[in-house]
């Protein structure tokens, strides 16, 4: 009588090994989408915060934000925003909610007196705020707002 062998053999073990990475295999896209799903429910909860800091500062300032406001008047008042550059911007709707989005600080720093490009107004426009950026989103970071800025970013969408 032959002894008996307890083990496997070669042909079993690649069997084991072919099923076990096809099980992986099925297994990636599911977790791809259960990541990218994750993503876009952060990104509908930055869209909800940003509205609820709206409706908070309606609260206290009964109105909403403007979307810019000009240096002392400096813009005529027959051009639109579209129509004047951006280096006579003072402060956007996107610096005056910073408050109600937990940035008191970033907004302290903000002096509403001076243009929205020059070099003292940089560590707040160009600070990375992470509630403006989308996780999901592959558009390219920019390097500069524009050319009045010159803030540069590694993550976050600028102020």
């Amino acid at each position: 009588m032959q002894p008996v062998r307890r083990g496997f053999t070669l042909i079993e073990l690649l069997v084991v090994i072919a099923i076990i990475g096809t099980l992986v295999a099925l297994l990636l896209p599911a977790v791809s989408a259960a990541r990218e799903a994750a993503r876009r429910t952060q990104c509908g909860n930055n869209l909800k915060n940003i509205s609820l800091a709206m409706l908070n500062y309606h609260d206290t300032f009964k109105k909403f934000p403007l979307g810019a406001v000009c240096i002392n008047n400096t813009c005529a008042t027959t051009s639109t925003f579209r129509d004047v550059s951006p280096t006579f911007w003072s402060t956007t709707w996107a610096i005056s909610i910073l408050p109600q989005l937990e940035q008191k600080p970033l907004f302290d720093l903000w002096d509403p007196s001076k243009q929205y490009g020059v070099a003292s107004q940089r560590q707040v426009t160009g600070a990375p705020v992470q509630i403006f950026h989308c996780p999901s989103d592959i558009t390219p970071r920019p390097r500069s707002i524009s050319t009045a800025t010159r803030a540069r970013s590694t993550r976050g969408t600028m102020v």
